[in-house]
């Protein structure tokens, strides 16, 4: 099973690095998934882009019959933000 991804529901559990401030705006990543960034002028904007980033990134994997290149990352600690997403089954 791929890190991140739960079998049960086809979601992943995906852990965000937000970085910025209120003046420069926000980046979002993940340590997780290579390439998928979003950018915003705030916190919400950055990690609501980020969601969609997310799922168009999945689902071109998907579309290509490819599995994403999911990194190893330690389970998401409660205090941490972190981002569930519905894709389907890939």
């Amino acid at each position: 099973m791929k890190p991140g991804h739960t079998k049960a529901d086809e979601s992943h559990i995906v852990p965000i690095v937000l970085e910025g401030s209120a003046v420069q705006g926000y980046t979002a990543t993940t340590p997780a998934l290579p390439g998928c960034i979003a950018e915003g002028d705030t916190i919400e904007e950055a990690l609501s882009d980020f969601r969609t980033a997310l799922v168009a990134l999945l689902g071109a994997y998907r579309a290509e019959n490819k599995d994403p290149p999911w990194r190893p990352v330690r389970e998401p600690r409660p205090d941490h933000l972190s981002v569930r997403v519905f894709v389907g089954p890939l």
